[in-house]
């Protein structure tokens, strides 16, 4: 998972990215942000003029990245993998 995506959830930033593989287990799409395909600067550019264009929904989108990135936290994740060792 890359860590610059963490870093926005836990800032409340809702991400663009480009479809990466497995891109759609860290970003949910319209709740923690946008992708868009690889060279497809059409979409790019209607991903970006969706989050200006709509400020209501990007607001919520920080809520749900600020939820989300509760998963991340070390606390989280430290006792999870203990849970699993023992």
């Amino acid at each position: 998972i890359p860590g610059t995506i963490i870093d926005a959830y836990c800032a409340g930033v809702p991400v663009l990215s480009a479809k990466w593989e497995s891109c759609e287990d860290i970003i949910r799409e319209n709740e923690t942000g946008y992708c868009y395909g690889f060279d497809d600067y059409e979409e790019l550019v209607q991903k970006l003029r969706r989050m200006a264009d709509a400020p209501d929904e990007f607001n919520k989108m920080k809520l749900v990245c600020l939820t989300e990135s509760e998963k991340f936290k070390s606390e989280t994740v430290v006792k999870e993998f203990i849970s699993h060792i023992e």
